[in-house]
């Protein structure tokens, strides 16, 4: 009799659809960026590639690139977490624009030749918990050349322009204060900010979220070369539409 009456009162109960929060940013031609938070991973996908997305254990504080072209995971943490920050300058100018809705905070970044490189806007605060999360993965950021490219060894920091490098060591200080919301460059020019934000109520697949195990580990610097060769010869063929949009 007891499972009777919780069958039927199952008939009669609509579960809620798991929620997803959705990022957009767009960038200087327009195009859009989608970040995807769903049970402490995030989602990147962005059109500049039909084969290779970013996944980030947020929790965990591992950053992974999915070629799904090659079928391989790369986890580039090392990268990202594990180098020495050049110098750089940060300077705090006040109240910015208002992006999406949300008031900011702007800073200038300059690096180590005082050469004016980026103005950064940031969310400081009201941030959703996802963003809190994305927040604290940010703010260990600490950019190693050398282990993408180790056959240069310390040759590799030089491969970057300064102002990028800047950008890339101000990223975890700037993180800190807040989430960027938007970025103008040296000439005036928005190239990144954030769109907009929703709540989506729709059971996205396990496996857009997870780290495809099945896929073969691929090294940071493995992954480098190989990018590097596909721009030497042209990069891969377009597909019929990106394997982005599907499960691994």
């Amino acid at each position: 009799m007891l499972k009777i009456i919780l069958l039927l009162l199952a008939s009669f109960v609509t579960l809620p659809a798991l929620a997803a929060l959705q990022v957009e940013l767009v960038d200087r031609n327009g195009q859009i960026t989608t970040l995807t938070f769903q049970n402490g991973w995030m989602r990147g996908v962005s059109p500049r590639s039909d084969y290779i997305y970013t996944l980030m254990n947020l929790k965990m504080q591992r950053i992974y690139l999915i070629d799904m072209g090659d079928k391989t995971n790369t986890d580039v943490t090392p990268v990202f977490m594990n180098g020495t920050p050049h110098e750089f300058g940060l300077v705090a100018l006040g109240s910015g624009s208002r992006v999406a809705g949300r008031d900011t905070k702007e800073y200038l970044i300059t690096n180590d030749e005082g050469v004016h490189c980026a103005h950064i806007f940031l969310w400081e605060h009201e941030l959703e918990g996802e963003l809190v999360d994305l927040q604290n993965l940010l703010k260990r950021i600490k950019i190693d050349p050398e282990s993408l490219l180790p056959v240069l060894g310390p040759l590799a920091d030089g491969v970057i322009p300064k102002c990028v490098r800047a950008e890339m060591d101000a990223l975890g200080p700037l993180s800190q204060k807040g989430l960027i919301a938007m970025r103008v460059n040296q000439k005036g020019i928005t190239t990144l900010r954030i769109q907009g934000i929703k709540t989506i109520e729709q059971d996205i697949p396990v496996c857009m979220m997870n780290l495809p195990k099945h896929y073969q580990p691929e090294t940071p610097p493995s992954l480098a070369m190989e990018l590097i060769v596909r721009r030497l010869t042209g990069g891969r063929n377009k597909p019929a539409t990106p394997l982005t949009n599907e499960c691994p």
